[in-house]
């Protein structure tokens, strides 16, 4: 299947807009208070070795985060007040769907900070809705964001396997320090179902393996090899015999937040390269998450964010009711909140299509609800019923890497 250009176009225009939205133009507080700590222990020209940074006791340890699950509450921003009136607008006008413009992006960008340098590459993951080929080639489409991954690789990493020229382009990919060696990390997952998520065919010339049983090399690295220094307030990755400066590739769709599922010091070395650089990730919608609604945001033809709906047990009979009593009181929360019949219930990047009218699937959800830790169910509106008429009714995902033009 070949698509049309003006797919891959939509493709990087929506890329651009989330690099311009990132919650961290600069890089996350964690990292940035991390670098502060480096800096004034070791000082900048020094080239410290990377297990004594690490030692949380002779070094510095890890970042505040590597070994909890949960992060620390984020303090109010200017950001977070723009789309808390955002979203609260868009709720009192009854509107599911803003269209994001110029104006817009520019008062979100300046709100969050300038950045001062580029994400050097990402993969952004889509779905592309259009009733048919016709209306495809004609540029009748949508293109929905489903997620964006911290670097090229992050999700097709684990099927490099299937495309043998994959080295080569992915050895050109370009570093946010200009000049920089880009090498590969290799890792076990903490947990062996995940260890699957991690394995990735060696393609480019190097590799820092870390935890792992392989043989001394002269295209293998381990921590050891390593140190770490800092400049102009960045920190830096370097071969501690020869002084190559290394940024490391990720091939793995690993949430790093997920502490029980990735070492620390493989997320560690994943990271340190961008820890001035901004973090792009699906729409972030900060403070206002917690609302019970918040709109679809579209940017030209992308979907940038989809529309979504909060839904608490609480709200709703217990389960001493029927299940007529519970979907009327159901029906009538949808009615006040404007929730359409056709809804994705939505955990992580998991989606199960419901149609509100059938008592199956009012059954699915009530025992989500039933079972699950929160007591509350995200709903996000579903694509149009021919969405994926272009593509024979398949469900499908499609995944672009992209690297920053400059």
């Amino acid at each position: 299947m070949r698509l049309p250009t003006a797919v891959l176009t939509e493709a990087q225009t929506a890329a651009t807009v989330l690099a311009r939205l990132a919650t961290h133009p600069t890089g996350t507080p964690v990292w940035r208070r991390y670098v502060e700590r480096f800096a004034e222990r070791y000082g900048e020209s020094v080239e410290v070795p990377l297990e004594l940074v690490v030692d949380p006791e002779k070094g510095l340890g890890f970042p505040d985060g590597f070994g909890r699950v949960s992060e620390p509450p984020r303090p109010m921003t200017r950001r977070d007040r723009l789309l808390l009136e955002l979203a609260g607008t868009a709720a009192i006008e009854g509107a599911r769907s803003v269209p994001l413009s110029g104006a817009m992006i520019e008062e979100l960008e300046a709100a969050a900070g300038k950045p001062t340098v580029t994400a050097p590459h990402l993969e952004l993951s889509a779905r592309l809705h259009a009733p048919s080929t016709r209306a495809l080639e004609s540029g009748n489409f949508r293109l929905q964001v489903s997620t964006v991954s911290r670097s090229a690789g992050s999700m097709t990493g684990r099927f490099w396997h299937l495309f043998p020229d994959t080295g080569a382009t992915y050895a050109d990919l370009p570093t946010v320090e200009p000049g920089a060696e880009l090498a590969q990390l290799s890792f076990h997952a903490g947990r062996a179902p995940a260890d699957l998520l991690t394995r990735a065919p060696h393609v480019l010339p190097r590799l820092v393996s870390v935890g792992e049983f392989r043989h001394p090399a002269k295209d293998v690295l381990f921590p050891s090899d390593l140190a770490v220094g800092v400049r102009d307030g960045r920190l830096y990755l370097t071969e501690a015999a020869t002084g190559t400066h290394l940024e490391l590739l990720a091939p793995t769709a690993l949430n790093f937040l997920w502490n029980n599922y990735t070492p620390p010091l493989a997320r560690f070395l994943a990271e340190i390269s961008r820890t001035t650089a901004p973090q792009v990730t699906w729409f972030d919608w900060g403070a206002a998450w917690t609302l019970p609604f918040t709109p679809a945001l579209h940017y030209r033809r992308s979907i940038l964010v989809a529309a979504r709906w909060k839904v608490r047990a609480r709200d709703l009979p217990d389960r001493t009711a029927t299940l007529d009593q519970w979907a009327a009181q159901l029906h009538a929360w949808m009615g006040r909140f404007r929730v359409p019949d056709r809804v994705l219930l939505s955990e992580d990047d998991q989606q199960l299509p419901l149609d509100l009218r059938q008592d199956m699937h009012l059954d699915l959800l009530r025992a989500h609800l039933d079972a699950g830790p929160t007591g509350a169910a995200t709903l996000h509106d579903a694509p149009p019923p021919d969405a994926d008429g272009w593509i024979g009714g398949r469900a499908h995902s499609l995944v672009l890497p992209l690297k920053a033009r400059s």
